[in-house]
């Protein structure tokens, strides 16, 4: 009966941090795809596995966003079941970034 009742709170959490990320997709115009990590990537850095592909709408070079709106990371593979994307803070994690209403500011 425990067992059941922590399956049904972890199930409880991640309907609501579907819902958190959902609604923040909303908000800023998104088209969000939810996603699951399932795995760690071998030899490649701070690098995960998802649970979603190109089937799902999912490409190279997309951006990866947590729950809350905080971005995670980048897409660097995406087959047609799973994808990878290499975390926000991994050494080889390259970006670049303006800010928002400022035409000369921009760093990498």
């Amino acid at each position: 009966m425990e067992q059941e009742l922590v399956s049904v709170r972890l199930q409880n959490e991640d309907l609501k941090s579907a819902a958190l990320a959902l609604d923040f997709a909303k908000s800023k115009n998104f088209n969000a795809v939810p996603a699951r990590v399932v795995g760690r990537a071998r030899n490649a850095g701070l690098s995960f596995i998802i649970d979603k592909g190109t089937k799902s709408g999912i490409a190279e070079g997309q951006v990866v966003i947590a729950k809350e709106g905080i971005l995670a990371g980048k897409i660097i593979r995406a087959a047609p079941e799973f994808s990878v994307f290499r975390f926000v803070t991994d050494e080889a994690s390259r970006w670049s970034a303006t800010i928002s209403g400022n035409k000369n500011a921009a760093g990498a």
